[in-house]
């Protein structure tokens, strides 16, 4: 398993507002705003945290909605969720756009060059799956300076490593539970604003 690099380059993406890649990543700003201004989220250098999924319990949405209301409130930030399923998840994120208006979008539908932009806007992306063979979400992540943040399960624990300690390319927590997800999340905004460890 793995993903095609050629259709998941930020260099060369022509889905995506501007060029950018790991010798320079500047790119990477000038999507961060091209994906505000066309879901109308205020303009702002704040983190945005990501989710791309199926809307199914086995990818951690549970636990999501646990504790995404209080990541919202709790940090100057944005959330935007891009994806289908089972109509209990629609519907809920559908009413979590509605409370955090200026601060969250929940795009319901299937959209392959949109979630290219939102993989290029991002700044980390939550991966908080129950079990996941192998998973490709995180490894486009990687590939878009999307910061992984994942649950220590399967193809997530095979390909991502924490960074809290100084070396890694995402964030992870082992226990399948809101507060571990949480605390993650937590963990990845605290470095966000560290910009150099960044």
């Amino acid at each position: 398993n793995g993903i095609n690099t050629a259709s998941y380059n930020p260099e060369k993406d022509p889905h995506i507002e501007a060029a950018f890649s790991a010798k320079n990543i500047s790119g990477k700003a000038e999507c961060k705003k091209a994906l505000q201004i066309e879901l109308a989220l205020p303009e702002r250098d704040v983190p945005l945290l990501t989710m791309i999924s199926r809307l199914v319990p086995a990818k951690g949405l549970d636990i999501v909605r646990e504790v995404i209301d209080s990541i919202i409130d709790s940090n100057d930030m944005q959330f935007v969720l891009l994806g289908t399923g089972d109509p209990e998840y629609e519907n809920w994120f559908h009413a979590l756009e509605d409370r955090h208006r200026d601060k969250a979008r929940c795009i319901i539908k299937f959209d392959g060059p949109l979630s290219h932009r939102i993989y290029a806007a991002g700044d980390m992306i939550l991966v908080p799956s129950r079990s996941e063979p192998c998973g490709l979400t995180q490894m486009i992540g990687c590939r878009y300076a999307d910061v992984p943040v994942v649950r220590a399960t399967g193809g997530l624990r095979d390909t991502i490593t924490d960074c809290s300690l100084g070396s890694g390319n995402g964030f992870v927590f082992e226990n399948y539970d809101a507060g571990s997800l949480y605390e993650a999340v937590t963990r990845a905004l605290n470095v966000y604003a560290a910009c150099e460890n960044w």
